[in-house]
Order: C-alpha cells, then structure tokens, then sequence
C-alpha cells in the first residue's frame, strides 16, 4: 500500500505505456514516444470510407488518441521486519504500537526486571533492568579518568546511570546506541551507578 501510495502520489500509474524520451530523436514531430505512427491503423466510417488520418500530435500530452497509461502495476516487495516497523512507529507516532525491542526478552525473564518507575521506587541496593541506550557522556573525574554518565530507556521511561571510571573502560566499546541490553545497577543516595553491562 504504501509503495503504491509512494508512486499514485508521484504520478507513476499515469505515464503512457509508449512514453520513451530517448525516442524523440527518430519519431514524428520529435515526440518521446515509441508508438509506430507510419503503421497506424486504418479507421473507418459508419459507411464503409476510409477516415481521413489526423496528423500526429505535436507534443506529448494526455490528450494523444494513443495516450495508454501503465496504470497501478507494483513489483512484490519485502514485508517491512518489526525493527523498521517500530522504526516508523516511533518516527511518526512517538510510541511503538505493533511491538517493542523488550519483547525479544523471555517472559519469565522479565519478571525479574524493573522498569523505570519502579526503579525510582526501589529500594537502595542491587537491581535489574532492561534498556535501549540512548546517549553516553564522556567526562574526565577530577583524577584525571574517564567516566560516562548513561541515558537509557527502560521500558517506559528513561533513566540515568553513572558509569565510573573502571566500569566505562570495561563496556564503553561494547555500548551502541539504539540497541537493547541488561543493565546490573546499584542504586544508593544519588542514584544508579552501573556494576555490569550484557547486549541482547
């Protein structure tokens, strides 16, 4: 549907069947046409006497008395995977309607799992969650190593991680963002600070 939307919205089905710009060289009145106008039929009237032959058109218009349009002929395309469908979910719509990347988890492991709202209710201590990472920011900590603060959505909504010097040098080139993993985090006073990273 949408390909032939793409095509009807860009006038595709109504190009004549004999239009052929590269033809307009070696045809009558230099028309883009591949239609033989030398071996056009004859017509006659309702008595039986040859119809006078119009003369050809002398430019290339809907009007032509030999104006064919290919009409709606689509060649089969892939079916869109559920990564482009959400892709285009999320672009237009700003939410996934017909899946989510968190579906690729078990439902049994997800039990196990908490979502952002109920990380900011849990309490202090160790803690699962699932999420799409969707920005990482380098800093230098005042002795002189990198660390990375981490947004990452977690089911429905986002939240934030510190990821400390160790940690970053150990998953910062394992990190994409976009793409879903398990995040081991400790929450204290301050927040979440990540302890191990796993990509799904």
């Amino acid at each position: 549907m949408e390909r032939r939307l793409e095509q009807e919205f860009a006038g595709d089905f109504e190009v004549c069947v004999n239009l052929n710009p590269s033809a307009s060289a070696i045809t009558v009145n230099n028309l883009p046409c591949n239609y033989n106008w030398a071996e056009e039929p004859v017509e006659l009237t309702p008595t039986g006497r040859i119809k006078k032959r119009k003369e050809p058109p002398k430019r290339c218009t809907k009007a032509c008395r030999h104006y064919t349009p290919v009409g709606m002929k689509v060649s089969n395309t892939t079916p869109y995977t559920p990564t482009e469908i959400r892709d285009k979910e999320m672009e237009s719509l700003g939410v996934w309607l017909s899946s989510t990347p968190f579906d690729r988890i078990a439902e049994q492991d997800r039990k196990n799992l908490l979502d952002a709202s109920q990380l900011e209710s849990a309490p202090v201590g160790k803690h699962l969650c699932a999420g799409i990472l969707k920005k990482s920011k380098e800093i230098t900590n005042k002795n002189g190593e990198k660390m990375a603060f981490l947004s990452i959505l977690a089911v429905n909504d986002y939240v934030d991680i510190t990821c400390f010097a160790d940690t970053w040098e150990k998953y910062k080139k394992v990190f994409q963002p976009g793409e879903l993993g398990l995040y081991a985090v400790t929450k204290n006073a301050r927040g979440l600070v990540l302890n191990a990273f796993v990509p799904i």
